[in-house]
């Protein structure tokens, strides 16, 4: 039950619900309030174990402080339950009084955890997984960080860069084509997540509050520094107070020449996804937005290109919170938007990003969801059988049908290249969030495409110390194919309580970078 809950003003009368059994009844109270601020979450996409600590964090957001149903649990779950309290006061989502009484509280609790499954539901059938990377070998490099939290990944292909961006020690490091250290920087108070390499400067987007523990600060900077020779030099902010900026992208929307600058705040209470106008300068954009997409909080990627074919650039985003949504945001060429909801889903399947590219090669986009946020309100690391990596063919009109899922719990990121250059394209993706208590988690799958959306799927021997946070693929040396880099991420969510040591063990051995060559050329 991620997300803010909204202040609900007109709310379906209670007195002409259906008076039958306690179960119907239930069903209908927790359809009403949960549906008030996300799509409806069926009780068994859960295990009960989830839903009795969930259930205590919606309770929170409509009044009914009772942690009763943990009595006897780990002090980490305590700690997380007392921290989401917290949060919601700050956020100023604690009503003074319940929403509900406590007779139909417990038939809301009662509901879901009488219908949930004792377990999560069984992975649909997916194909099997062949040890040994096909014209991958993992290259050796020089950043050797322990506990590594990399936020920020990106190949520089026209500079043979790779820049890594670290929000633990706070760093802005960069390698070059032979994976030596070319230089580092310091950057306390900046947490990486994006960044835009270009001819002359780099512009490189810090979130300002990773954890989402400053509710509602304007933290996030998008800065700028120009590029003299293999090195940076700062000019300063190219925008700032920003809430929780999770992602950039530059488009020319008003077809002047000029880019101007798309942001997604994610947020937490609040947040927006925005466009804002260059300055004279070109490199920085106006504090105010020149076009506001949305004021909807969870955003956390866009894009940018001609959707409908008009002539005009539009904008995409994936929402990750509360009403979890791939949108188009079409331009109607005179600074206004028509938002078009491709789909809209639960909040358990959690959104992390998507991809465009033309699949099927018949002229049009197609579009990758990537879902797998397990670690937002449910501390358990439960497993989630509908997450993964799903295509969605347009079948015209930007009409799109759901034509491949490969189920990957916790899937975190996805590449979409022609890997073995065959002709066609291929797969990588990683998992934050994979089955840690399976002998083999699946941190990573290269899905090398066969035709007709059959895909063999490849990976490494994956060491158990290994957690992927995130992912790019280019050509770092220049030989023409698309190489693999993947970025550790050694943080205690998702890990806290089942699997307590291991994080320790992480902390300490995972590895903060993995560099697959591609030696098929």
């Amino acid at each position: 039950m991620n997300g803010r809950f909204v202040s609900i003003l007109l709310l379906i009368s209670i007195s002409p619900l259906c008076r039958g059994n306690e179960h119907s009844e239930g069903e209908q109270l927790a359809r009403i309030y949960c549906s008030a601020c996300h799509t409806f979450t069926e009780p068994e996409l859960l295990p009960k174990r989830s839903w009795n600590f969930l259930l205590m964090y919606m309770g929170l957001r409509m009044g009914i402080e009772d942690y009763s149903p943990i009595e006897g649990g780990t002090p980490e779950e305590i700690e997380v339950i007392k921290a989401r309290k917290t949060l919601i006061v700050d956020e100023g989502n604690f009503p003074e009084n319940p929403m509900v009484t406590d007779e139909q509280w417990s038939k809301i609790r009662n509901y879901f955890l009488e219908t949930a499954p004792e377990k999560s539901l069984a992975q649909p059938p997916k194909p099997k997984t062949k040890i040994g990377l096909p014209h991958f070998v993992e290259k050796q490099h020089r950043y050797s960080y322990t506990a590594a939290v990399t936020t920020m990944l990106k190949i520089d292909e026209t500079h043979g860069q790779i820049l890594v961006g670290d929000s633990r020690i706070q760093k802005l490091t960069v390698l070059d084509r032979s994976l030596q250290l070319e230089a580092e920087y310091k950057t306390g108070g900046s947490l990486w997540v994006r960044s835009h390499p270009s001819e002359d400067g780099l512009h490189v987007l810090s979130i300002g509050d990773l954890t989402g523990s400053m509710v509602n600060q304007r933290r996030g900077v998008l800065f700028y520094s120009t590029r003299i020779g293999k090195n940076f030099i700062t000019r300063g902010s190219a925008l700032s107070n920003l809430y929780r900026p999770a992602d950039f992208k530059f488009g020319d929307f008003d077809g002047d020449g000029v880019d101007e600058v798309v942001v997604c705040n994610f947020g937490l209470n609040t947040g927006s996804v925005d466009i804002h106008k260059a300055k004279s300068d070109k490199w920085s954009f106006e504090s105010e937005p020149w076009v506001r997409l949305t004021n909807e909080t969870g955003a956390v990627e866009c894009h940018v290109a001609d959707y409908n074919g008009d002539g005009f650039a539009d904008v995409s985003a994936i929402f990750g919170n509360a009403r979890e949504n791939l949108n188009l945001f079409l331009n109607n060429g005179d600074g206004t938007f028509e938002r078009r909801v491709i789909h809209e889903k639960y909040p358990a399947l959690g959104y992390v990003g998507f991809r465009w590219v033309d699949f099927d090669s018949d002229g049009d986009l197609d579009v990758f969801t990537i879902s797998g946020d397990n670690v937002d309100a449910d501390p358990y690391n439960s497993l989630k059988p509908y997450q993964g990596i799903r295509l969605y063919l347009n079948n015209g009109d930007l009409n799109f049908e759901e034509s491949y899922f490969y189920p990957m719990y916790g899937a975190y990121g996805l590449e979409i290249e022609d890997f073995d250059l065959d002709g066609d394209l291929d797969l990588a993706a990683i998992s934050f969030n994979p089955d840690f208590n399976s002998d083999k988690p699946e941190g990573f799958v290269y899905l090398q495409n066969q035709g007709s959306l059959n895909f063999t799927a490849h990976t490494f021997e994956q060491r158990r110390t290994d957690r992927w946070l995130t992912m790019d693929a280019g050509d770092f040396d220049g030989d023409g194919d698309k190489d693999i880099i993947l970025g550790g991420g050694y943080i205690g969510a998702g890990l806290s309580i089942d699997n307590k040591e291991l994080a320790i063990k992480m902390s300490r051995e995972g590895r903060p970078l993995l560099v697959m060559e591609n030696q098929i050329r």
